[in-house]
């Protein structure tokens, strides 16, 4: 019972510390203008979307997969969690004896992971969250495989061109092998031969997927960036028929590719601790679609 109930009451704490910060850069993000947001977005997919591909699979898989009763059971987990935030934080401010002090101040450790675990326990509906939980994970679970099932057409693509590759090159490179071995050791060369244009195909495959990647990203982050512009613009803006705007769009493109593709389809330095948690997430979706 002892480790059940440390266990929920950091999982209390976990919430008390979260739940304002996300309300608060959820409200950020709703206050932002749509213009703005779209220029961002935009900007972030035309430069930068080569190098942050979980992440932008996982969300078009999400587009795809999350129908609406998945966003209405994270719904209903959060207010789950705002109800446990704000109860925690009326419970630090009891002071049930009077003498100035808190209660929450006034007790050990142990005692105070016991007492948010009971709070924890009679401040969420534990039906509904249950519910909600297993829907929700059914809705993940969906972009996961979905994100899984690219990668595993990336897999067969330099699968494919490594046995293409075998067929044009092994017969030579397999006497090549098979010279450079001793003689006791000449069985090996064909499995050698076999695993090098292999893993050649696996790492052509791999960077084709990536050059197509990013060229998509940046097609769609030209739309939204010049979406964005031109509504901040307003007037200002000279009038783009669908010809027009179309041109505009491929050439806003084709230089945020040859950035993407000059960069190794890396983050340059002084970017990478602001966009540090964009990194962590799509890390963690990486690791999440490896071990499922």
């Amino acid at each position: 019972a002892a480790p059940l109930a440390a266990a929920l009451g950091a999982l209390a704490g976990g919430l008390v510390f979260l739940a304002p910060r996300l309300e608060r850069l959820g409200g950020a993000a709703r206050r932002l203008p749509a213009a703005y947001a779209s220029l961002l977005l935009g900007a972030a997919l035309l430069f930068f979307g080569g190098a942050y591909r979980a992440t932008i699979a996982a969300v078009e898989a999400w587009r795809l997969t999350a129908d609406e009763a998945v966003k209405k059971a994270f719904g209903t987990i959060w207010r789950n969690v705002q109800r446990a935030a704000a109860a925690s934080e009326a419970d630090d401010n009891v002071d049930a004896d009077g003498d100035g002090v808190a209660d929450v101040r006034q007790v050990s450790s142990e005692q105070l992971l016991r007492r948010k675990a009971r709070l924890l326990l009679a401040s969420v509906e534990p039906g509904e969250v249950a519910t909600a939980a297993g829907v929700a994970w059914a809705g993940l679970l969906a972009v996961v495989t979905t994100v899984k099932a690219r990668s595993a057409q990336t897999v067969a693509l330099g699968s494919y061109l490594g046995t293409q590759a075998h067929g044009l090159v092994g017969a030579p490179l397999e006497r090549t092998v098979k010279h450079a071995l001793p003689e006791d050791q000449e069985k090996w060369a064909r499995p050698l031969a076999k695993a090098v244009t292999g893993f050649v195909g696996v790492l052509v495959g791999w960077r084709l997927s990536s050059l197509i990647f990013a060229a998509t990203a940046s097609v769609r982050g030209a739309n939204l960036a010049l979406d964005g512009a031109l509504a901040l613009a307003g007037g200002v803006a000279p009038h783009m028929d669908a010809s027009m705007r179309q041109l505009a769009v491929y050439v806003i493109a084709a230089c945020g590719f040859y950035w993407q593709l000059s960069s190794g389809f890396g983050v340059p330095f002084l970017l990478q601790l602001p966009l540090l948690p964009l990194s962590m997430l799509d890390s963690a979706i990486v690791f999440l679609v490896a071990m499922v």
